[in-house]
């Protein structure tokens, strides 16, 4: 076992934690349900984007490349009402190195993200001109 994830194991031991190993990161969490999932869904909720019954009220899309954003797909994909959220993931599209997801779609690099926010910005500009 390498050192780095020896001591974490041991930390989490000694903390009462637990360990989520993440693409090129180790996550030490609580032994609570709180997770990026959880966390998005209030931020959204403060943010007016989701009701407080729950519902979407508004647009959301979620993108991320690690499998600790896996929590964050799976909520985001369980809202109902308002426009349909979206999730992203961000990573290899190459038959075999492609992970596991939950999201909706998946993007190859950041690099084609940036370009499919560039594209939805767009569609909201025209949008918004024709209003």
């Amino acid at each position: 076992m390498p050192t780095v994830e020896r001591a974490l194991t041991d930390l989490a031991k000694e903390l009462d934690l637990r360990i989520v190993r993440g693409k090129e990161i180790y996550e030490l969490r609580p032994p609570v349900g709180i997770h990026k999932g959880t966390a998005l869904l209030e931020l959204a909720t403060a943010l007016g984007v989701r009701d407080s019954s729950g519902a979407l009220a508004g647009s959301l899309i979620y993108a991320g490349d690690d499998r600790t954003d896996e929590d964050a797909f799976r909520a985001v994909r369980s809202l109902s009402g308002g426009g349909p959220p979206v999730t992203v993931h961000v990573g290899s599209t190459e038959p075999g190195k492609a992970a596991a997801t939950d999201a909706e779609f998946i993007v190859g690099d950041p690099a084609a993200m940036g370009e499919l926010l560039g594209w939805l910005a767009s569609i909201r500009t025209s949008h918004e001109r024709r209003a």
